[in-house]
């Protein structure tokens, strides 16, 4: 095991050092416990062979190696499932959408006999592609082809301020 002191990697180079502060960051969250590192269980196993907690899914969770018995991963999996799909949902609305999630992500499914996951990974496809979407007639209605134009713009506009 790797001995972590004052939140630095001993005896490990920069890298493994920038590794650790990504990790320890926990910028590696999704809500979506199929695409979250963590895979929604709430905890991720480093090539550092060090134990990060998720933020997202991992409060409460016992860590991996202790001898917490009791704690009930498999309804916690399934709390995660409802919260991300809740989650979904939302997403879904705020861009617009009235209908029911299922009926709109189906297309998105790639198996005949899908699981939780694969129901939200239909879905998070599914909104992620509605989302861009809007992004693309906002920027039309500003005068641009599509909304990867209007950020190439406002790219180019930060880098002519920094430049004075």
């Amino acid at each position: 095991m790797v001995r972590v002191a004052r939140g630095l990697v001993e005896g490990m180079g920069s890298m493994s050092q920038a590794l650790y502060d990504g990790l320890r960051s926990g910028q590696w969250a999704h809500p979506n416990p199929a695409i979250c590192e963590c895979g929604g269980c709430g905890w991720l196993a480093s090539d550092l062979d060090i134990w990060f907690q998720c933020p997202i899914h991992g409060e409460g969770v016992p860590h991996p190696e202790s001898e917490d018995d009791d704690f009930d991963h498999a309804a916690h999996r399934a709390r995660q499932r409802v919260l991300a799909w809740r989650g979904l949902q939302e997403d879904s609305q705020r861009l617009g959408r009235t209908g029911k999630l299922s009926v709109e992500c189906r297309p998105f499914l790639k198996t005949a006999d899908p699981t939780a996951y694969d129901w939200l990974e239909a879905a998070q496809e599914y909104t992620d592609r509605l989302g861009a979407q809007v992004a693309d007639e906002a920027a039309r209605r500003q005068g641009y082809s599509c909304d990867l134009e209007r950020r190439w713009a406002d790219e180019a506009e930060r880098e002519r301020r920094e430049r004075g």
